[in-house]
Formats: structure tokens, sequence, C-alpha cells
């Protein structure tokens, strides 16, 4: 692994559960526990087993599977990345000239069945620390995941690179992965191989300065509150006590990110050996060393949250949640951010203006988002962030009426109307991309390129044309509608005609700009 050695742990440690002021690593816990329930009482969303409201859409409906050849699309370019799940090439599309990344994986026999969880789980997932799937390809060889691209690279070659890092900038990586992580648990997933590796910069700057995204959910696997896994899987350093044992819950993804806390504060890992099953011993059986060293230097405070992402018994650990209510975790200065974060007026205009507009439009603006890169979303994506104050990944109607009052904006007497046209999916919070679509600068929504790719998610048969089965398809839940052998009402027929000018029974491009455009 580099200059990421995996060193035995010899020194056992007397006093890890002793904070200097004399308060045991348990009491912390309880506290902890009782801050995340209480800031978490506007409740996490599900999205996992969503169901889109009426005449609404999901963000998951425009990462869409297409049946023609990748190369047809893009030109794929040089390799970013590989592992034994595949490989991954910089890529850039061909209409657009907008670069993304491929994930190539051969349908070996037996795999079909994860590879389509994988995708489905990517393309569900909608948080600012987690790579976003732009859209899928498969040919009878393999399957091709298109993301967006993280010029950045992996953590992994900045750990090695930098040794170890500054406990701001350290605490900086945790919470934006505690961040993530603690959205997967909210809607039931988990990731099941948490490693540097699958943490990826997305623009090629300091640590200090780029935002992190999880990648590779090839091990990833929906859960049920209350119901243990039992696959033993995952990368064997970063592996939990109870993940070797086989009966095991989310937590695990919590102790993986307390092996990479440690690993970037010391330059090594907690717990190893010369073999896997050296390795796995170590990890049942072993202590911390958390005293020795360059661990002198290191504040209680860090140490403290270390011991308690790991834990061995996972009813002593915190949750993703609770470990972002850690005063360490928290230690983020105010010199790493660079933009404002509180909602403007300008925002809550556009915000107003989306709210009146049409389905289609809505639906428009919400890719256009989609294919923003992160610098020209960093003010927004700060704003939803620092509003989203139980960490759950989404924005409520009282997060968002705090962070306006914030911002000292003007309340609008239908401000409870307006959040509700916004909240395009009908989950009772505002999303990600439901945010971004909402408050984007409309200069974005004038650019005929950003524009043609919005076009062709809707264009599903690749005709040139949008049909009204098309935009049914893309902004409702038709298998829920055909489940339960409701009718389709008609305003969908109603917008389509309203859009369709000419009346030919199709939306051409240009009428699709037209209505797009139009203030």
């Amino acid at each position: 692994m580099g200059t990421i050695t995996c060193v035995p742990c010899r020194i056992r440690c007397e006093d890890i559960t002793k904070a200097k002021d004399g308060i045991s690593t348990s009491q912390v816990l309880f506290k902890l526990r009782q801050s995340a329930a209480d800031i978490a009482s506007d409740g996490g969303q599900k999205r996992a087993s969503l169901l889109v409201k009426s005449g609404g859409f999901a963000v998951k409906n425009f990462a869409v599977s297409n049946q023609g050849p990748v190369d047809e699309f893009y030109r794929q370019e040089t390799c970013v990345g590989e592992g034994g799940f595949g490989t991954v090439r910089k890529a850039i599309h061909m209409a657009t000239e907008v670069y993304r990344a491929i994930k190539t994986i051969a349908k070996s026999s037996g795999t079909a069945d994860r590879l389509l969880e994988e995708v489905e789980i990517m393309r569900v997932c909608d948080h600012p620390h987690v790579v976003r799937v732009v859209e899928s390809f498969q040919d009878y060889r393999n399957l091709y995941v298109v993301m967006e691209l993280c010029e950045g690279g992996e953590l992994f070659d900045k750990i090695v690179q930098c040794g170890t890092l500054s406990e701001i900038t350290a605490a900086n990586c945790v919470r934006q992965m505690l961040l993530a992580v603690n959205y997967l648990h909210q809607n039931h997933i988990i990731h099941r191989d948490l490693k540097p590796q699958n943490w990826l910069l997305a623009s090629d700057q300091d640590l200090d300065k780029a935002s992190l995204k999880l990648i590779d959910f090839g091990l990833s696997r929906r859960w049920q509150p209350g119901v243990c896994l039992t696959s033993k899987v995952g990368t064997p350093s970063y592996a939990a006590p109870e993940l070797v044992s086989g009966k095991y819950t989310e937590l695990v993804d919590v102790w993986s990110l307390g092996v990479i806390c440690y690993a970037l504060l010391s330059g090594e890992l907690p717990f190893g050996g010369q073999t896997v099953s050296m390795v796995l011993k170590e990890i049942q059986q072993s202590t911390l060393n958390i005293q020795e060293g360059v661990w002198r230097q290191i504040s209680t405070h860090a140490k403290e949250l270390i011991s308690l992402m790991l834990e061995k018994d996972p009813t002593r650990r915190p949750s993703a949640a609770e470990a972002l209510r850690h005063e360490w975790s928290g230690i983020e200065s105010d010199a790493l951010r660079t933009t404002e974060s509180n909602m403007n007026s300008d925002q809550m205009g556009r915000l107003k203006q989306f709210s009146r507009m049409n389905h289609l439009k809505k639906a428009a603006f919400t890719v256009v988002a989609m294919q923003l890169n992160e610098k020209k979303l960093d003010s927004l994506k700060h704003a939803f962030m620092d509003m989203d104050k139980n960490k759950d990944g989404t924005v409520s109607v009282g997060e968002l009426r705090a962070g306006l009052v914030a911002g000292g904006v003007e309340l609008p007497h239908d401000l409870d109307e307006m959040i509700e046209a916004a909240d395009t999916d009908g989950s009772g919070v505002i999303d990600y991309t439901e945010f971004l679509a909402a408050t984007l600068d409309r200069k974005h929504c004038h650019q005929e390129n950003v524009l043609w790719i919005a076009f062709k998610k809707f264009d599903l048969d690749g005709s040139g044309a949008i049909d009204v089965r098309e935009l049914k398809k893309l902004l409702g839940d038709g298998d829920v509608v055909e489940v339960m052998h409701l009718q389709e009402d008609n305003r969908l027929e109603h917008l389509f005609r309203q859009v369709d000018t000419n009346g030919d029974g199709k939306i051409d491009f240009e009428e699709f700009l037209v209505m797009v455009q139009a203030e």
C-alpha cells in the first residue's frame, strides 16, 4: 500500500477510554447519540423506497440505460483507474465535448444481477459527496457506466504523497466522508468497501480545497433495519471485526472510516500483518496504538473519535450521524470555505420562478443541473449543505426557512407552496439536485450544447423528437400506475400540446429550446 504500512499493534493503550477532562468515551457516545437524535427531528429521507408523487419525477429517471454502442457517443481516452471489478477511462462526449469517466465492467458469469444492482444504487444516490452517474450502456460483453469525472485522483495517492495531514485537513476529509456515508445509511444503503482508493477528489486541488466523492458501489447493498448481513466482502485492512465474523450491520462502514481517519493522521494502518489471515486476526484481537510516536502531537478529540469509530463492539460504536456530531469532525476551518454559504435573494427569486414552471421545464432544468461541473455549483452546494442541519443529505421545509432567514431574505407568504412545487419527486424534502435545479444561474439554461444533452435525455428512442409516451415515462412513476391500474390524467397531454407548437405530435429540439429559454 505504498508508504501506508501495515503495522501490528504492540502497545496496549490503557487510557484511550478516558479524555483529559475525565469523561469516558461511553459518556461521549451517549452525548453524541442524544445530540444526533435531537437534531434529526425532521427525519431522514428514504429515497430507496420512495414512490414518486403524481405528476412528479425522480432524478434517477435521467441516468438512463442506453441500447446503442458507447463508442458512438463517447471517445474514450486514458485509463484513470482499474481494479478487480473493471477499468475506468477518461472520455469525451463527442456531441458536447464534455469530459466524463467511463467504468467498463465485464459481464462475466454470475455477475449480471450484481452489476445491475450497483448501477441502480448509483442512479438513486443524489449527494454532493457521492459520484453522480450520468448514464449507462451495455453490449453482449460489457456494462459501461458513465459518471462525472473527478480530476483530482484518489485520496490514497494524496495520502502517499503527503504522508500525514494536518488535523484541520484530515477532519475536513473525514467530515465529507461521514456526510456521504450518513446519506447512504439514511437511505438504507451499505457500502462495504470504504477505503482511500474509493474516495476521489472532484478537482485537481489540494486536499483542503477539493471536494471528496465516493465511488465503486460494486459491493454495496440495500439493507433493512434490524436485519444483519452475513457476506464476508470488502478489503481486509478496512474490515470491521463483526464483518470478519459474518454478522453485521451498516456500522461496518463507520469502522472503515475510522481506519481511514487513523491513516490520514498517522500515515499507517491500525491493524496489519504479513498475510490476510494475520490482518484479520489483528483486527479481532489487537488494541489501538494511538499514544506513541506521531500520536503524541494529535489532539485528544481526534483520538477520542478514532477510538469510538474503531470500537470492536458495534453497539458501542457511533453511527455516521452520531460521529458527525463529534467536536473533532466539525473543526473544519472557516479558512477552507471560499464561497458565501447563505442563501440570497437572487436564489430565492429563481426558486420562485422554478415553482411556477411546467413539469417538462422543471425536468429540463434538473438535467442541466446534473450536467454542470463542481466549480460552477460550488456556492449552491455550500448553501445546501449549510442548511442541512441534520446532515441527512436533504433540506426540509424548516431548514430552508431557517436558511433564508440567516441569509436575510424576506420570506414570501407562499413559501410552503413554492417548496412543494420544487420538491419534484414528492419526498417531502428538497433533494440536492432539486435545489440546484431550482436555484442555479439561468445563464446555464441558455447554452444550446447543454440543452441538447437535456433534450436527448427525453428522446429515449433516439428519433430526434420527443413523443408523449416518452414524456410520460420520464415525468412520473409508470410502474406504480400500471400495477395499481390507474389511468394517467390529461395533464401531460395538455402540457405536450402546449410545447408542440406546430401540432405534429412531436416535440423537436427547436420547440424544446423555445420552451426552456422562455422567461
